[in-house]
């Protein structure tokens, strides 16, 4: 993926959860047991279940994700998903909201935007 991209879809996912007050690490970086490092575009520790949500980022055509990046997710037992870039590059909070409301919120406590 172009990292002008990864950087701008990164960065919008910061700022849209910050706004939210959700607890967000955008970027994300992995350390892979292969040695590797690989970064996902942020992590949700609250969304997905209990170990949070890794999001990942895909481009057309296919929308494939890092498959380092997602065997990591499983390993820890967070929820992994894949998203087009492409269209969160924009900042668009409520397709941000959308994800974050599929996904499920696990407590402590509800976001405003969920009440």
């Amino acid at each position: 993926m172009n990292t002008d991209l990864f950087v701008r879809v990164a960065d919008c996912w910061r700022q849209r959860c910050n706004s939210l007050g959700v607890r967000v690490l955008a970027p994300f970086t992995v350390y892979c047991d292969d040695a590797t490092i690989r970064t996902a575009i942020a992590y949700l520790p609250d969304f997905g279940g209990m170990m949070g949500t890794i999001v990942d980022s895909g481009v057309a055509p296919g929308f494939h994700g890092d498959p380092r990046i997602q065997k990591y997710a499983f390993e820890i037992k967070a929820y992994y998903s894949v998203i087009n870039a492409e269209r969160f590059q924009d900042g668009n909070a409520e397709r941000i909201i959308e994800c974050l409301t599929d996904w499920g919120f696990y407590p402590p406590r509800t976001p405003v935007f969920m009440r």
